[in-house]
């Protein structure tokens, strides 16, 4: 099936094979539209085509509720199941000169999509950009209360396409999502919260509509009901069908139709029969490379999960060496540090004289040779005990010098550690939370956020809509399409008062008695009602032996003009 949406062209074709319909979208001078500061909008801007789902067709734009505007469904445009399907584009005038250029051509055979139910309200939805990012960006939704914006179900070739448009600024019958500023992009996108209770409305309205929708029950019923009709109805059409016959045994041109439309049956189911052999073997072909495939993927996945056993057992053999030549070598290091830092905390004394090379040096004395030193303790005592002290006083009056810190700086750090929160397991929540939630302080605890959990919900709640109505027979639920092609199904059947109709027909005919003369072998004519009269038509034959008749030349032909209120007529001959 294709849907060709294109601009002041309407072009319908109908074969056994396949359903096109051009269905034109626009065609109409629409104002000015402005943006939110009463400027013309940017030519190019954005523009969506789209249904309002769930909303009911026949509701007036001017009862739309805050639900039914949001429940705007774009299907051509960006941001829509067919982005790419718009080929014009919104062309900025001024006064009254706007116009809306949609040529679009949509085929569900290559996957574009229709909104789901049939029929919906139209709406154009318009952006104050000409970017393709829509989000965050003003804008304002239109519908009006027309027949020309509602979109029938395209397979039914006697619905008339959709040709939306607008004829003056005051249309009486137009409205805008922002009545307050029509002709400007002033409404702007949603937060979540607000979008999360217009979602709970838009659920609490597909559950009233679906609860509105015919129980199983109800469809039940109506299919008995069709099924009984058409017993009975059968039964009455075939008693006078009977009688039909019995009139009309001589009319062989409905045998010769007849035979027409079996054979061309019969033609059809043979090449139907030869399709769907093809098809059959079509699909082996497929199943047979499936399980090949299938086959080569299992043998892949072996192949792999052993590699990765043997990967693993090697991986864990290599870490044990790994972790003992760690062991070893750290023992090593060690051992190693521990002898160059006792080597460098000795001294050397090359003369071996008592006083080391470094003091030697010091005292520019000669290390190579040995020194004659004498010692004067109570100058020595003193110079040491000033010298310490004046180490002290270094240390103490710059401590962070000699890697140390005040006494007073120490106890600040521990006061503003002992006010902060200790988090054990490092999970983000703090000890003293931990055990008001009576959790675990030393395992990792999960948690989500507001955030997170309401988008949880959310998308909950829209796949839980979507079970049902993606299978609504699961739930014994019937879709609004099939109720209505039951329902359009029993009302094409008769009802009683067309089978009493039917039998009154029947029982208001001549009887078997009446018309005996009109029983096989007798000749019964048919008038001709156009110009009221019945044309008797007759040849003559001959013989010698009275066993071979030969026809003579010629057809004699009579014309009886057929008097007012009579319905048979009959001839006879008499010798003369």
């Amino acid at each position: 099936m294709k849907i060709i949406l294109i601009i002041a062209a309407v072009v319908a074709s109908l074969s056994k094979l396949a359903y096109t319909a051009s269905i034109t979208i626009g065609g109409g001078s629409f104002a000015n539209v402005l943006d939110g500061l009463g400027d013309s909008l940017t030519e190019g801007s954005q523009v969506q085509v789209g249904s309002f789902d769930g909303v009911e067709p026949s509701k007036s734009g001017a009862d739309f509720t805050s639900v039914d505007w949001q429940s705007f469904n774009p299907f051509l445009g960006i941001g829509s199941s067919n982005p790419d399907e718009v080929i014009g584009t919104f062309s900025a005038g001024e006064g009254f000169e706007s116009v809306f250029q949609i040529n679009s051509e949509l085929d569900a055979e290559l996957g574009d999509l229709f909104p789901s139910e049939f029929p919906v309200r139209l709406g154009f939805r318009v952006f104050d950009t000409t970017e393709s990012s829509l989000e965050g960006v003003a804008y304002n939704t239109v519908v009006r209360d027309v027949s020309t914006w509602l979109f029938n179900d395209p397979e039914i070739i006697t619905n008339q396409p959709p040709s939306p448009s607008i004829g003056t600024s005051d249309d009486s019958l137009m409205f805008w999502e922002d009545n307050g500023n029509p002709f400007q992009t002033s409404i702007t996108t949603t937060d979540d919260s607000t979008r999360i209770e217009e979602l709970e409305a838009q659920l609490a309205s597909v559950i009233a509509e679906r609860d509105a929708r015919p129980t199983q029950g109800v469809y039940d019923a109506l299919i008995a009901e069709r099924d009984g009709n058409l017993e009975s109805y059968t039964e009455n059409l075939a008693e006078k069908d009977g009688v039909i016959a019995t009139l009309s045994e001589s009319i062989t041109e409905k045998d010769v139709a007849y035979a027409l439309v079996v054979a061309e049956r019969d033609a059809n189911l043979e090449s139907y029969t030869e399709n769907l052999a093809e098809k059959d073997g079509v699909i082996a072909t497929l199943s047979e490379s499936i399980t090949e495939k299938d086959v080569a993927y299992a043998l892949v996945v072996a192949e792999r999960d052993g590699n990765l056993a043997s990967y693993t057992e090697n991986l864990a053999e290599k870490d044990g060496v790994i972790a003992t030549l760690g062991e070893s070598i750290t023992e090593k290091d060690a051992a190693y540090a521990l002898v160059v830092a006792e080597r460098d905390s000795r001294f050397e004394d090359t003369d071996e004289d008592g006083i080391t090379d470094i003091k030697e040096i010091e005292l520019e004395t000669d290390p190579n040779v040995e020194t004659v030193f004498y010692l004067n303790n109570t100058e020595f005592e003193t110079a040491v005990a000033s010298a310490r002290e004046t180490g002290q006083n270094d240390v103490i009056l710059d401590p962070l010098s000699y890697g140390l810190v005040s006494g007073s700086a120490y106890e600040a750090v521990i006061s503003e550690r002992d006010d902060r929160f200790i988090d054990t397991d490092g999970d983000g929540l703090t000890d003293v939370k931990e055990a008001e939630l009576e959790s675990d302080k030393d395992e990792l605890t999960l948690f989500y956020l507001q955030d997170a959990y309401d988008l949880g919900i959310e998308l909950a709640r829209f796949e839980g809509r979507s079970d049902v109505t993606d299978s609504p027979n699961d739930y014994s639920l019937v879709s609004r399409a099939e109720y209505n092609v039951i329902v359009t199904e029993r009302d094409e059947r008769p009802t009683q008062d067309d089978l009493a109709q039917v039998i009154a027909e029947r029982d208001a005919r001549p009887t078997l008695g009446e018309v005996k003369d009109a029983r096989l072998g007798s000749v019964v004519l048919q008038p001709d009602n156009i110009n009221n009269s019945v044309k008797i038509r007759f040849s003559i034959e001959e013989t010698d032996d009275l066993k071979v008749w030969t026809k003579r030349d010629g057809v004699n032909e009579v014309t009886v003009p057929l008097e007012a209120g009579s319905k048979f007529y009959r001839f006879s001959l008499q010798d003369e």
